[in-house]
Formats: structure tokens, sequence, C-alpha cells
């Protein structure tokens, strides 16, 4: 029997209002950062920004327990992976194109 687990990606796209508005710019003692955009967001991310903003897409019933596993790159947007084990589940449900797209049968 194949055991099923909670997974959910998410996609921030780059240089928009929502990406800039939530990046500290400065550092603690208030000199200018020398990170890019994309180098900002992730660095939010992995200290808690979808938590903080966006707290309804982050209740996940009685299960509250997803972990924040990945934050891939890609052109214009940032794929946080977040879910109960680090493996990704199955590619063709992926939200990120990149990955679905692996998998996809041309003719």
């Amino acid at each position: 029997m194949k055991q099923t687990y909670t997974q959910q990606e998410i996609l921030l796209f780059i240089k928009t209002r929502f990406s800039s508005r939530h990046l500290d710019k400065k550092d603690e003692h208030g000199n200018e950062r020398k990170l890019s955009e994309r180098e900002l967001l992730e660095e939010a991310c992995w200290n808690g920004l979808i938590w903080e903003t966006l707290p309804e897409i982050c209740e996940w019933g009685n299960n509250r327990s997803l972990t924040l596993w990945a934050v891939s790159e890609a052109d214009s947007f940032l794929d946080l992976l977040f879910g109960e084990f680090k493996e990704r589940g199955e590619k063709a449900f992926s939200v990120n194109p990149y990955v679905f797209m692996q998998i996809q049968h041309f003719n």
C-alpha cells in the first residue's frame, strides 16, 4: 500500500510588490546589504516570511508539522517546497513548470 503524506509548493515571483515589500535590505548594523532581490527573498523565506505574511495558506488542518525543505531558484520565481518529508512527491502534480515538464511525454 502506498504511503500518503502532505506536501505543498508555493511559487513566489521575483520583482513583484510582494517580494520587495518584505525584504530587509540592511543588516543589523544599518549597513546596506549587497544581496540581490532574489537572495534577499530566499533568505526571508528561510526566516519565516510565508508563515508571517500568508498564514491563511499555511493552515494544514490538524497536521501543522510541515517544514520548509527546499527553496529552488528559477528565472522569475522561487519554488518553496513544504512537507512532512524532505522528498518531492509526484512530479506530475508539481506547480513548478520546470519539474512537471520533465516527465511530460511529447509526440
